[in-house]
């Protein structure tokens, strides 16, 4: 698959910049011992003045993410050398920041405890974390994107995980609450998650796919056609930023788990030595028309493929409900032998798989399975995205050739829920 819009991060750009974190402490009793505050990305503030008077500006919320109390608010001023911002506090426990200043990279350091950080733009907010150097009033804080944080089932072991966003939007498409994403094309265009231990480019979180089963559960009722929902893995290398099989050179293993809206769905796994049209699809829709790779009943009764996957109760799978999917990359003696795509909703279940019998081309199993193994350095990225654009041959037909969604706040959108891979 293939992002049609270009995600933006220019790294060296954001890394000119450094923030500053200037603060009085004042002797508190008890001690201070740890807070972590969060700093909303710019939004429009209204504040009533001790005279009674209103005063509307855009500035940064601050809350204490441990009691969800509002504190205080950051608002930007021009001074005559440097660009700050004034702390007003709400809260007399959070009285002792005094202000935020913005300074380039070769400015003049000021003595006292302070802290320079690359900011991540594309975060809705950060955290403070204060904590105590000594028994003095002295302290440092440390900033750092909140990001997004996602519950991921490893061998029965829940384990949350950073992701890392690089849409030019500030990712207000996404929300997250413990094992379950929602991505909503209607509010935030397209949008591309990957996972990240530090939410920055280039540093990743791997996952060992070989001989393992991942599944998870998904919503796609409000993702018509001309839409696409995706949830995939791509091989990369600590630090080398995003590649796929299709829109990038040199091109990289992507196991595409997941190409879907209401009408179709795919399953394509492209080896980094072929194009990413080269790959045959499992499943329903666009280019398949294969009996090898289009989707069967597994109950064996239904014997139209045309009433297995799609948004009605005519389907054996209907997308107008949520469903479980799940893929297994078996391995016999170490080797990749079978990739097993198995969808379920209730007492139905459709599936297809990859064989030695119709794989690609002879050995091209084996082959991806030497490509996705985990070493120190590289590995299998997870990533969920949501896109529109050229999608003929995953949807057309069912759906009309050049489908364009028309979406609003609330029409287009996905959710994805309890991944696990054991």
């Amino acid at each position: 698959m293939s992002i049609p819009t270009p995600c933006l991060y220019d790294s060296q750009k954001i890394s000119k910049i450094k923030q500053q974190l200037i603060f009085d402490i004042q002797q508190q009793t008890p001690p201070i011992t740890q807070y972590i505050l969060s700093i909303t990305r710019p939004v429009s503030i209204s504040e009533t003045l001790d005279d009674g008077s209103i005063v509307n500006f855009v500035g940064h919320i601050v809350t204490d993410k441990i009691s969800q109390e509002r504190v205080g608010v950051l608002r930007k001023y021009e001074g005559e050398a440097i660009s700050y911002y004034n702390y007003l506090p709400l809260s007399p426990r959070f009285s002792f920041l005094n202000k935020l200043e913005l300074q380039g990279i070769n400015g003049t350091w000021r003595p006292g405890p302070l802290l320079a950080i690359t900011p991540n733009l594309f975060l809705n907010s950060y955290d403070i974390n204060y904590q105590p150097i000594d028994k003095s009033i002295n302290a440092r804080f440390t900033l750092e994107p909140t990001g997004f944080f996602l519950t991921i089932d490893i061998n029965s072991n829940p384990t949350i995980y950073r992701l890392f966003c690089v849409e030019s939007d500030y990712a207000q498409g996404v929300s997250i609450t413990g094992s379950s994403m929602n991505l909503n094309y209607g509010v935030g265009g397209s949008l591309r998650l990957s996972t990240s231990p530090t939410g920055t480019d280039g540093n990743w979180s791997y996952f060992d796919l070989l001989g393992k089963t991942i599944s998870w559960d998904v919503d796609l009722s409000n993702v018509p056609c001309g839409l696409n929902a995706t949830f995939y893995s791509v091989y990369l290398q600590n630090g080398s930023q995003y590649l796929d099989a299709c829109a990038t050179n040199p091109a990289t293993t992507e196991l595409d788990f997941m190409e879907a809206n209401l009408s179709s769905w795919h399953t394509t796994f492209h080896s980094k030595n072929n194009d990413c049209g080269g790959a045959p699809p499992l499943g329903y829709g666009g280019t398949i028309n294969d009996p090898r790779y289009e989707f069967v009943d597994l109950s064996g009764v239904q014997k139209n493929p045309t009433l297995l996957y799609g948004p009605g109760d005519q389907y054996v799978i209907n997308t107008l409900l949520p469903f479980h999917a799940s893929i297994a990359l078996n391995t016999t003696a170490g080797v990749l032998s079978s990739v097993v795509l198995t969808l379920t909703q209730g007492l139905g279940a459709i599936g297809q798989s990859y064989t030695t019998a119709n794989e690609q081309y002879p050995g091209w199993l084996a082959q991806i399975g030497t490509e996705i193994v985990n070493t120190a350095t590289s590995g299998n990225v997870l990533v969920w995205s949501v896109w529109t654009g050229g999608l003929d041959w995953l949807e057309s037909p069912p759906c009309s050739a050049n489908a364009q969604p028309t979406c609003t706040s609330t029409s287009c959108q996905f959710t994805i829920s309890n991944t696990s891979i054991q």
